[in-house]
């Protein structure tokens, strides 16, 4: 009779029957893997739901893809009123398509998008494995690079409970860099180039950096004509997709590029560079543990130029030169992937949104570092350090994940998109017939549930407001704001704060001076003023607190709907 052992070593499991060794098949390597990955991700994406407590999960730009996605399948196009214009106002193509299937499916598809974003996860964590582990299934790299990835809550809550398209987009980026480093051909690539196009805007950027770095790693391995025709096919379905997609968008939108691109980014390159690399230093700055992998990333080309001085001498054992290529291309799509958000200026969601989806890969340029060490010792040693740090990290998240006040920020976003939600079902309670426009500055939980017009004053999703001129600085993503417009658009309530009297009074304030800020002075502007009055309107049941233009309230209000000045006690 044999007896199955399961040994944990430097190298990973190895199975076997007696002396006879049994390695898993790819296959059954990957479903080890995923499996592992996908039980790790459902515990922690449930206990960031625990720590949320939240009524219902998504965040308020997740509402606006589910906004989309029902007018889509309703028949009415990709607007964000129903007879509305045609606007891009979501970030995430293929995110929206996703979406959209899930809302034909249920009328209340978060359980739905929350298993495909948890699928998701795993899947890119069960890549990066198959990055830092390609000889195993798992080793304590692998147990090490889960754990650096578990210890950080941001990253967990971002891919999963927030319903956004980062883990479509966490996805994309670990398994074009698995085609990019283990395929023989160009075709796993091919392949994935235009589902990641579709995927985020940040893809017209980051394939060249694959394509760059597929050529060099030829060049690395003194054969550079070879890298040059293997980036041939894939450097054609690139330009054949972002062409297809820059002419679909203006055939059907009327612009080249996504309406949310017109309103978040500055026309000023040295300005957005400025506050990208503000954003990046203050994420190193708040993530230190990401030195692990930026270090050695910086430190690729110079030891790699040592390597090759040191073989032209002879000097000592000398690397692989298949491992020493792998390090830099690591390398090189780690910086590639720090570098990208500085293009556009950051982002202002907490936790660093536009960092989360490369991570994982920032980790890989330590273990490629490791690979070209020339230590005949380095796996056992590397064994023992890599579990260590998977034990320390193990503990690291007492101080995160139980911690109650460090998800504040995704709280807050989810918490806006209830309010908009529980504020546009009050809307339809006043406004049972004809309802009245009304302009937002959160404009996707509201705009999910309000049967009426809305007018996202940020212009996101209003094409008028998004290419209004100006220099799109002060609070990144909400400075595309235009009085001008807004007077020309004249909505008939406007609701800079999706709040009711319960929570409107506290913290006015604070409340006030951000929506003046970000709606640039308007509600002290005298013209404003004279036309609009901040009221209570209510019936016996709702009550909603707005700004109303006062030509139009006798027109909206129904007999059992009152309306009265309103203000703070």
């Amino acid at each position: 009779m044999h007896i199955i052992l399961v040994r944990l070593r430097g190298s990973g499991y190895n199975l076997g029957a007696s002396n006879m060794p049994i390695r898993p098949s790819p296959l059954h390597r990957w479903i080890l893997r995923f499996s592992l990955c996908l039980a790790l991700v459902m515990v922690l994406a449930g206990l960031a739901e625990a720590q949320l407590q939240v009524a219902s999960l998504g965040t308020d730009d997740a509402h606006i893809f589910f906004v989309y996605g029902r007018n889509l399948i309703s028949g009415h196009g990709l607007v964000y009123n129903p007879g509305g214009e045609r606007v891009e106002g979501f970030t995430s193509f293929l995110w929206m398509i996703l979406v959209a299937g899930a809302v034909a499916l249920s009328s209340q598809p978060e359980p739905l998008l929350l298993a495909v974003c948890i699928a998701l996860t795993a899947a890119s964590l069960s890549a990066m494995l198959m990055v830092v582990d390609h000889s195993s299934w798992i080793s304590w790299r692998g147990v090490f690079a889960l754990a650096w990835c578990a210890a950080w809550p941001g990253f967990i809550a971002w891919s999963t409970v927030t319903l956004m398209d980062n883990a479509l987009w966490l996805s994309m980026l670990t398994i074009s860099t698995l085609a990019c480093l283990h395929s023989r051909s160009s075709l796993p690539l091919c392949l994935v180039i235009p589902p990641l196009l579709l995927s985020r805007p940040e893809a017209a950027l980051w394939v060249p950096g694959l394509l760059a770095v597929i050529a060099l790693r030829g060049r690395a391995l003194s054969d550079l004509p070879k890298g040059i025709r293997a980036v041939a096919a894939p450097l054609a379905i690139y330009l054949l997709t972002l062409g297809g997609l820059a002419l679909f968008r203006m055939l059907y939108f009327g612009y080249p590029l996504p309406n949310t691109y017109y309103a978040k980014v500055s026309p000023d390159l040295a300005y957005n560079l400025a506050q990208g690399a503000r954003y990046l230093i203050a994420f190193l700055y708040a993530n230190p543990q990401t030195l692990l992998g930026v270090v050695p990333a910086l430190a690729a080309l110079p030891i790699a130029v040592m390597w090759r001085r040191a073989q032209a001498r002879s000097l000592g054992e000398q690397p692989d030169p298949g491992s020493v290529s792998r390090y830099l291309a690591l390398s090189a799509m780690a910086l590639l992937g720090l570098l990208i958000p500085v293009s556009s200026g950051g982002d202002h969601f907490s936790e660093f949104r536009f960092y989360q989806p490369v991570y994982p890969l920032l980790l890989t340029p330590l273990f490629g570092l490791v690979e070209v060490i020339p230590w005949r010792p380095r796996r056992e040693v590397s064994g023992a350090v890599f579990m260590l740090g998977s034990v320390l990290l193990a503990l690291a998240p007492s101080s995160t994940w139980f911690n109650q006040g460090y998800l504040g920020g995704f709280r807050h976003e989810m918490r806006i998109a209830d309010e908009g939600e529980r504020t546009g079902l009050a809307l339809n309670g006043l406004f049972e017939t004809g309802p009245p426009s009304i302009g937002v500055v959160r404009s996707g939980g509201i705009a999910w549930t309000y049967r009426g017009q809305v007018i996202d004053l940020l212009g996101l999703n209003n094409t008028a407001m998004g290419h209004s001129p100006g220099e799109r600085r002060g609070i990144k993503n909400h400075a595309a704001f235009n009085s001008e417009v807004f007077f020309h658009l004249r909505p008939t309530l406007l609701l800079p704060t999706a709040e009711t009297t319960t929570s409107f009074c506290a913290g006015y304030p604070e409340s006030y001076a951000w929506n003046n800020s970000v709606l640039k002075g308007l509600l002290e502007d005298a013209q404003f003023l004279s036309e609009y009055r901040l009221m209570a309107i209510s019936d016996k049941g709702s009550q909603v607190i707005a700004y109303v233009r006062s030509s139009a309230l006798a027109r909206i209000l129904a007999p059992y709907v009152r309306a009265r000045p309103f203000a703070c006690p």
